[in-house]
């Protein structure tokens, strides 16, 4: 009789161990499944989040990220090639409404401190009168290039010098670099009228002395600079 319970109880043991273990298993195979299934939900929407953050309407100051990256405003469209960051340093203008505003974008290769794209329709008065007396538009490279110097150069007793005019893509652009006390940097800069009818000024910064980690200089004649510079297309 003793012997029987014995075997009862060591039987029972043992299924009870069993049930337990495959109640582990599938409990364990579970969490991990959800555990997988949340993982790939969070870099699905990651990367969703991602494609679409600088897509038509929500191109916004603030936003970033690394290239290849095609990217479109108001002003114009452009591709920030591989190897390139990027960031929305400036955004104003209402893109559906006849107003004046500006873009700037900040790029480089380690950090975004080696190469600056700016429109602006807010800069657009020259010094100069047209004949009817108004105050003229900047509309030539020379005049842009003034501008430039206005801006880059005047207060900081920046030596100007005027390199080439080269064309770049679609667009024949002013080149001058303007050295100062703080700063080493070549523009290059042009003139059009936007889609809106709107006088707008483009400048390209390249930053020939850049500090820290952000990597060395770019060349505005070759590579991702380059590369930059050809995919812009105007609005």
């Amino acid at each position: 009789m003793k012997k029987k319970i014995v075997v009862v109880t060591l039987s029972a043991v043992l299924v009870t161990g069993l049930l337990s273990a495959c109640g582990g298993s599938s409990n364990a195979g579970g969490s991990s499944s959800a555990a997988s299934s949340t993982a790939q939900s969070t870099s699905a929407s990651t990367e969703a989040q991602s494609s679409s953050a600088a897509a038509d309407g929500e191109f916004a100051k603030g936003l970033k990220g690394d290239g290849p990256k095609e990217l479109s405003c108001k002003y114009a469209d452009f591709k920030v090639p591989e190897g390139m960051k990027w960031e929305v340093y400036t955004y104003t203008g209402k893109p559906e409404a006849k107003t004046t505003g500006s873009v700037v974008m900040h790029t480089g290769t380690k950090d975004t401190s080696l190469l600056w794209f700016e429109v602006s329709t807010t800069r657009m008065i020259s010094g100069a009168k047209s004949s009817t007396g108004k105050a003229k538009g900047i509309e030539t490279l020379e005049e842009a290039a003034n501008e430039c110097f206005r801006m880059h150069g005047e207060s900081t007793k920046g030596e100007r010098t005027d390199i080439e005019k080269i064309k770049i893509g679609d667009y024949e652009y002013q080149v001058l670099t303007i050295k100062s006390q703080y700063k080493d940097e070549t523009f290059l800069v042009t003139a059009y009228k936007t889609s809106d009818g709107l006088d707008a000024y483009v400048e390209i910064t390249v930053n020939n002395k850049p500090t820290g980690s952000a990597g060395s200089a770019l060349n505005y004649k070759e590579g991702l600079a380059q590369d930059f510079i050809k995919s812009i297309k105007l609005k």
